[in-house]
């Protein structure tokens, strides 16, 4: 049977985490509703203390051989954590819980898929010294719930691929140092010619807006 029951290690972070958002996040949530954001310096407070969007432990994957027992039974504990914790945020105010500094949905695929180099290169700059956002681009204006349709485009050139298409409702898209990008390089293969790519803000031809 399974227990819904939390141990004493998940309580103490429910209790923790609901203290954070009934004392940090509800008290600014009317204020981030009249300005359309969310005040610069709370984010430079709460990143100082370490919180953010970190969705990293929600790593899929392969099932794991006996040697990583121990290893996915601790991804799963993290799993449960990373829920408790996301549902006492968004108790606080959902739109602030996903404004909060971090990698956020971006985080996984190079968790689970990136080289070490890459990983090194795109999470380490996720520090309490300054804020920054990562963004995870999937959603498109002709391809929602079936992402199976995504029209942009991944063309193999010398030294790297090029990408054509448009993203919407991508959370922190605009101020993200990165996106992990989704395109095809043959429609015709549906999902099977997904790619992911990691894109640098700065890199010509990327351009964030909203609307």
């Amino acid at each position: 049977m399974i227990s819904f029951e939390f141990s004493p290690q998940q309580k103490q972070i429910k209790e923790l985490v609901h203290w954070f958002a009934k004392h940090e996040v509800r008290p600014i949530a009317l204020e981030a509703d009249r300005l359309g954001r969310v005040p610069d310096e709370w984010l430079q407070k709460v990143n100082k203390m370490g919180i953010q969007l970190n969705a990293s432990s929600f790593g899929g994957g392969r099932p794991p051989s006996h040697a990583e027992g121990k290893k996915e039974k601790k991804e799963r504990e993290g799993n449960r954590v990373a829920v408790i914790a996301a549902e006492e945020l968004a108790w606080g105010c959902p739109g602030i819980a996903l404004s909060l500094p971090g990698p956020g949905l971006g985080g996984p695929p190079i968790q689970s898929s990136g080289t070490p180099e890459q990983k090194r290169r795109f999470l380490s700059i996720f520090t309490k010294e300054e804020p920054r956002w990562g963004a995870y681009a999937l959603t498109e204006p002709e391809a929602g719930s079936d992402a199976s349709g995504i029209r942009t485009t991944a063309k193999k050139v010398d030294g790297g691929y090029v990408l054509n298409g448009q993203k919407i409702f991508i959370t922190n898209g605009a101020r993200a140092s990165w996106v992990v990008v989704f395109a095809t390089v043959d429609p015709k293969l549906g999902r099977a010619g997904h790619r992911a790519f990691v894109v640098e803000k700065g890199t010509p031809g990327l351009k964030a807006s909203r609307k």
